[in-house]
């Protein structure tokens, strides 16, 4: 698997469709957190994931502060793939 870094305007639809599916599984299915996923935050981040069998199996969007462009936040951490380190490496 390598990872992939994309802005928004970059990603496919295919991309963007499996980024989105392994957000509600996780944070809605698994975690039970009804919220709007869709925030617009997602135009203005750096969207990096590990895809396996056309599938995203470990994805984080990275995004800077309005108010500070020295600070970078992290958000939408997950892996499908529990126990294997995938988060790590994509922390990493």
């Amino acid at each position: 698997m390598d990872l992939i870094a994309k802005e928004f305007n970059e990603l496919t639809t295919n991309e963007l469709y499996e980024i989105l599916k392994a957000r509600a599984e996780i944070f809605i299915m698994e975690q039970n957190i009804n919220y709007q996923d869709m925030d617009d935050i997602d135009y203005k981040s750096l969207h990096c994931f590990f895809i396996d069998d056309n599938k995203v199996v470990a994805y984080l969007r990275a995004f800077y502060t309005d108010d500070n462009k020295d600070i970078v936040k992290l958000g939408r951490v997950l892996t499908l793939k529990h126990g294997n380190g995938i988060g790590r490496d994509l922390l990493e």
